[in-house]
């Protein structure tokens, strides 16, 4: 009995959710994240990202088709870099909109002004770093080096980042309401898995599948009776 609670626990814990969203506002592009670069879809949105609650190492950049002497051209910024706290869907944007490219240069000869929106609450950040490049003619073609340079030479552990963030996750999952689950085991047990419990084996499918051979054929069945009572309820 004690086996087949615990593979359930498993089952419903991996249906709960712990992530935040990235999303790029209008002319931003998100380049890497913890030092990885961002994959582009053909369609080039990249505008929703997810990632798990906690610190995460965002580098972005502003672009736009802006006037010229009368034509179109393509604006870019240099990348920035933030630490990131995500406690919830978080939005980048710039403070301000252009019209024409002499415009965006005069702002960006000085320190740019984003907008952070997380939860609906609004905060300005002004000490954006701005990321030295690589050596040579495009010194932004190979992101992820560049910010690899940029985290050797001022000592960043971007694997820290990481840590911190599954730390967060990891407390957010105990902190949780308890989880409620019954197993149909004889005359039936209502069970109380704390979420702390579940974070020990955070969703791992494959963990209940080995839970489920383990168990005795008396076991099984009550576990095939109970996930029928789920789908006839």
């Amino acid at each position: 009995m004690i086996r087949i609670i615990m593979f359930l626990s498993v089952f419903i814990a991996s249906g709960v959710t712990h992530a935040a969203k990235i999303e790029a506002g209008f002319g931003i592009e998100i380049m890497a994240v913890n030092g990885k670069k961002v994959k582009k879809s053909y369609l080039g949105d990249e505008s929703n990202l997810d990632f798990s609650i906690g610190t995460h190492q965002v580098v972005f950049r502003y672009g736009a088709l802006l006037l010229e002497s009368n034509t179109d051209r393509a604006f870019k910024s240099k990348p920035y870099i933030v630490d990131l706290d995500l406690q919830g869907d978080t939005k980048i944007e710039l403070e301000k909109r252009f019209r024409r490219v002499a415009e965006a240069d005069a702002y960006f000869s000085r320190t740019p002004t984003w907008i952070i929106t997380t939860n609906n609450t609004e905060r300005k950040v002004n000490d954006a770093i701005l990321l030295p490049g690589n050596d040579g003619f495009n010194p932004y073609s190979d992101i992820e080096a560049a910010i690899a340079g940029y985290n050797l030479e001022n000592g960043v552990d971007i694997s820290d980042s990481v840590a911190k963030s599954e730390v967060a996750k990891a407390q957010q999952l105990a902190s949780e309401s308890t989880i409620k689950t019954a197993a149909a085991v004889g005359a039936g047990t209502a069970v109380a898995v704390s979420a702390a419990d579940a974070g020990q084996s955070v969703g791992n499918l494959e963990q209940l599948i080995k839970s489920y051979s383990s168990a005795n054929a008396e076991e099984r069945k009550a576990f095939r009776l109970w996930l029928l009572e789920q789908d006839l309820n």
